[in-house]
């Protein structure tokens, strides 16, 4: 299935989205920070003929109204010397089109995989260690943000990220094209549709990752929990039998003077999972859908992809990603795609007095 996000299915959408800061102090460096995010985000879509026929796995013809709703608290602290602590507890809550996230590649709401109905959930989002070791190299002005106590920083330096957290929170660092809270919504374009990374079915899992600068350039590697069913919320911590591993190179340039970056990402899974060539002679030898009964065995899952992010002035940049997948194995944890291209703008309202 190829993902070009460009047929939109939600005609109408209202998202609100505040953030609230509360910071220790304006300093050159913070020891502690806390900040809250709240989203709501409500779409529609009309009724619409079905010329091939609607299925259970379609998604529903009949005029139809979806909404997340989200809250978190972002909490860190600095532990020891290069050391941050980060806390997120969260609550969700919403309802998909066709009630059960199908008929959709590209799903036009990144948010509703946090929801699970009307009722709001609360849940431990994130808890992790974040560990900096300086090489040198000059010095670097780490902004404050969500997850990131400002301060400054080796250029050349190494980090190790350990606990629960999002694969996406280390790998895909796209600028322009990463968060569905504040930027692209649909889920095709937060991240590559093809990378089904280890995750649970909220999006995050426990593992550890490093990462290398050296200069104007970082290596990165991970490995991750994978969900213990397709899709699941239960986390399978068989951390060297069953894991989702990636490795990234990233490199920053400059074309005619204006920054860019490029990253080269690369993934493996490992799990018991349902091979597509199993179940289909299984269906042509008993004359049923079989995925379930196949999935008795562990398979690899790999895909390669490609990232472009590039500023064309001060208030211009544009992204691009491609991703192929295997393609011979069931989803594992993320979207019903094997092969993804996404591009996009972002202009900035510099010029309205809208930063």
């Amino acid at each position: 299935m190829v993902n070009v996000d460009k047929k939109i299915i939600a005609v109408a959408g209202l998202l609100l989205a505040f953030e609230v800061h509360a910071e220790s102090y304006v300093s050159e460096q913070e020891d502690y920070t806390a900040r809250y995010q709240s989203t709501y985000n409500w779409q529609w879509h009309p009724s619409f003929q079905n010329g091939m026929g609607s299925t259970p796995k379609s998604i529903s013809p009949a005029a139809e109204r979806m909404y997340t709703f989200s809250a978190t608290a972002h909490w860190g602290m600095r532990a020891w010397e290069g050391a941050e602590l980060y806390i997120n507890p969260e609550v969700a809550s919403g309802i998909p089109f066709s009630h059960d996230l199908v008929g959709l590649g590209g799903f036009t709401n990144g948010e509703i995989t946090r929801a699970a109905g009307v009722a709001p959930k609360l849940y431990l989002q994130r808890l992790f260690l974040r560990q900096t070791w300086g090489q040198g190299g000059g010095e670097e002005r780490i902004v404050p943000g969500i997850n990131q106590l400002g301060g400054s920083v080796d250029k050349n330096r190494i980090v190790i990220t350990a606990g629960n957290f999002s694969t996406l929170d280390i790998f895909d660092g796209n600028a322009i094209a990463k968060d569905p809270r504040t930027q692209f919504m649909n889920w095709g374009s937060w991240t590559y549709a093809a990378y089904d990374y280890a995750a649970d079915a909220r999006g995050f899992g426990w593992g550890i990752a490093a990462e290398w600068y050296q200069n104007d350039w970082v290596f990165r590697f991970g490995r991750m929990t994978p969900p213990k069913e397709p899709n699941g919320l239960a986390l399978d911590f068989s951390f060297f039998k069953h894991f989702g591993d990636q490795i990234e190179l990233e490199t920053q340039y400059l074309l005619a003077n204006s920054p860019g970056k490029l990253r080269l990402l690369g993934w493996r899974n490992r799990g018991v999972l349902a091979r597509f060539d199993d179940a289909r002679a299984a269906l042509n030898l008993a004359g049923q859908e079989t995925i379930l009964n196949v999935r008795n065995r562990e398979q690899i899952k790999y895909g390669l992809g490609l990232s472009l992010e590039q500023s064309l002035s001060d208030d211009a940049s544009l992204f691009m990603r491609v991703m192929k997948a295997d393609g011979q194995t069931e989803t594992q944890a993320f979207t019903e795609v094997d092969e993804s291209l996404a591009t996009g703008f972002l202009i900035k309202g510099s010029e309205w007095r809208r930063s």
